[in-house]
């Protein structure tokens, strides 16, 4: 890849360093001139960077997709920059004695974009902000939390191959067609009443089973049958092993990554797909999930509403099933209540076509950018000369 392949490439920093300085050059040669320059993740994250330090008449935006990724270099690698040494300091690209693009990108960009709300409020967090979460929460006010789009061509592509015959159209009519091609394709033992729920695993989330396991025994005896999707942590495949051949046709994995047509399967195939673990940055089973009209069961976290509300008792609004307590109890909980308002047919079909009306597409995002390049240039036209 152009970063490197089994590691990065040893002159990582001076091939950037060179790009964003060529990203300016050729924006200030533009006519008419750009109002507004868009980077992307800490290849390109020093472009805000050099346009404050040559005052170019532009409003920078980064969007940060992995906060994990850096652009973290060596100290001696800063004077590729040429900036002016006050840069290499607490205040600037300096990062525990080394040189981060990454954070320097945050400082100096006019506005600084994570894919989502869920996603910058967990940048506010140790795990989630990867060492930077104090860099992000001093610069909270330039923060916006926007959504990927969703391209429902990709996480929710027909079908039709995997089904026998015909699938009707709307949420509601085709779940039946898609819970009994997946139950025929595992193998799997579904009454009418029972629940199927889809578990998809993040690849190295060890601790996304840990609320789930000690409850097993008690959700496949109570009705329920449990398909995780995806590799299982390490630490729960013994147990899961365990219990698939404990309840047989009531427990069973699909390595399926997302993506693809059994992937996608399982979700429209499901009436709930329990999310315990981490979002991620795309939240794609919870979107996807909603498409086909397969109701999320997830943890609460801040700015989740941007993505789903809470069922209420009477069933009649909201689009999922949220628990506080991430311990086997609150799943177990947040699990019973849907079994409760599936009971009235009529709240559970209407409760589909409200998730599966959901709009995630990048026509929402991209009004939420064109709204946020607005509000730029405005502020930039109401500075003085």
């Amino acid at each position: 890849s152009i970063y490197g392949d089994s590691r990065a490439y040893e002159d990582n920093s001076e091939r950037f360093i060179f790009f964003c300085k060529a990203v300016l050059e050729l924006s200030r040669r533009l006519t008419p001139t750009p109002e507004v320059v868009h980077a992307h993740d800490w290849p390109a994250a020093l472009i805000p960077v050099f346009s404050k330090e040559w005052q170019l008449p532009f409003q920078t935006v980064l969007t940060i997709y992995d906060l994990m990724h850096q652009g973290s270099f060596w100290s001696f690698d800063f004077g590729l920059t040429n900036l002016p040494g006050h840069y290499f300091s607490v205040r600037g690209v300096e990062f525990y004695g080394r040189f981060n693009c990454l954070k320097g990108g945050i400082l100096f960009a006019d506005a600084v974009v994570l894919p989502g709300e869920p996603a910058l409020f967990e940048a506010f967090t140790r795990e989630g902000g990867y060492g930077l979460d104090a860099v992000l929460q001093e610069n909270a006010g330039r923060l916006h939390g926007i959504l990927l789009g969703n391209d429902y061509g990709a996480t929710n592509p027909p079908l039709d191959g995997l089904i026998k015959g015909s699938v009707p159209s709307g949420a509601v009519a085709a779940k039946e067609v898609y819970r009994q091609a997946l139950a025929s394709r595992l193998g799997l033992t579904l009454a009418p009443d029972d629940l199927l729920v889809a578990v998809p695993l993040n690849p190295g989330d060890q601790q996304a089973l840990t609320p789930i396991v000690p409850v097993a025994d008690l959700l496949l005896t109570s009705g329920f049958r449990l398909v995780l999707t995806g590799e299982i942590p390490a630490g729960a495949r013994a147990k899961a092993i365990t219990a698939s051949r404990r309840y047989p046709g009531k427990l069973t994995t699909v390595h399926e990554s997302p993506g693809t047509e059994g992937y996608a399967l399982t979700l429209a195939a499901a009436d709930l797909v329990l999310v315990p673990s981490s979002l991620g940055y795309r939240a794609q089973p919870v979107i996807a999930s909603l498409r086909y009209g397969t109701i999320p069961v997830i943890r609460f976290r801040r700015g989740l509403i941007q993505l789903v509300t809470d069922v209420q008792p009477a069933g009649q609004t909201g689009t999922s099933f949220i628990y506080h307590n991430n311990r086997p109890e609150g799943v177990f909980d947040a699990l019973c209540r849907a079994r409760w308002v599936r009971q009235d047919t009529q709240s559970w079909h209407e409760l589909m076509k409200r998730a599966a009306q959901c709009d995630f597409s990048w026509q929402q995002t991209a009004a939420g950018y064109g709204t946020l390049y607005a509000e730029l240039v405005r502020h930039r036209q109401a500075m003085p000369a």
